[in-house]
């Protein structure tokens, strides 16, 4: 039974891998399956001869992790939100 699954995608040059997304059931929880995840995309970028390695982390969570694989980090990314459609919707019509 799978324990935890991580998403990628290359850039139409192979030359970027980006790491979209994984996860760990909550029981499995810090053993190590993230980090494993993070090295093997590491070393499927390598072998296939990608120049840069990508992710998106939150902070506390998988950025810990992946600090340690060696990612550092680029900016902050903020996810915005707008929970009042009617009046956004009324203000395009």
């Amino acid at each position: 039974m799978p324990v935890a699954y991580g998403n990628d995608r290359y850039s139409a040059d192979r030359k970027v891998l980006y790491l979209k997304g994984s996860g760990t059931v909550p029981e499995h929880r810090g053993k190590g399956c993230y980090t494993a995840l993070g090295v093997h995309g590491l070393n499927e970028a390598k072998r296939r001869g990608a120049q840069m390695v990508t992710v998106q982390a939150r902070n506390g969570t998988s950025e810990p992790s992946l600090k340690r694989l060696g990612f550092q980090s680029l900016g902050v990314y903020y996810h915005l939100v707008q929970s009042n459609m009617g009046d956004f919707l009324s203000l395009l019509l």
